[in-house]
């Protein structure tokens, strides 16, 4: 009786399809808050994509480095395996701009009056330090609007 369990133990050993651990997720959109349907996730260790259901919901293994989830509708997006949760929020590309072009002439004092660059964060220089000029200024010559702005709130008070 001993060999026959012996030999049964190894060979469901050798016959069983080994397990991975898997976790289900679910993509959603980040305007509607609503599940996305048909996001396509291409994670590094599979060969084929994994496609979300109706519901938003797809189950991934557990064990990847980088997955990118993408969406005709949606920007595309590629996390870790450490910054997925339970659910991933994908933002719509109707409120993006697909590139941005600035059009001008640098100033030819910023060009004269640059800082040097230095890559030693002790060496930089600091931001300044003590009174506001300008402020002080702006305050000295708005006084009386200040003062007719606080009485005017007080008359709201008192309506």
């Amino acid at each position: 009786m001993k060999p026959f369990f012996i030999t049964l133990f190894l060979l469901s050993s050798v016959l069983c399809i080994p397990v991975r651990a898997q976790r289900q997720i679910i993509v959603m959109s980040y305007e509607s808050q609503l599940p996305i349907r048909d996001v396509y996730i291409r994670i590094d260790t599979c060969k084929t994509p994994i496609v979300t259901n109706y519901q938003g919901i797809a189950v991934i293994p557990d064990t990847f480095v980088v997955a990118t989830f993408s969406n005709k509708n949606h920007l595309q997006v590629k996390l870790r395996s450490e910054e997925i949760s339970d659910s991933v929020w994908l933002i719509p590309k109707a409120h993006t701009l697909d590139e941005v072009v600035v059009w001008g002439q640098r100033n030819v004092l910023s060009k004269r009056f640059a800082l040097p660059k230095t890559t030693d964060p002790l060496l930089k220089q600091k931001g300044p330090s003590g009174k506001d000029l300008l402020q002080t200024l702006y305050d000295l010559f708005h006084y009386r609007r200040k003062k007719q702005n606080e009485r005017a709130k007080e008359i709201l008070k008192n309506y």
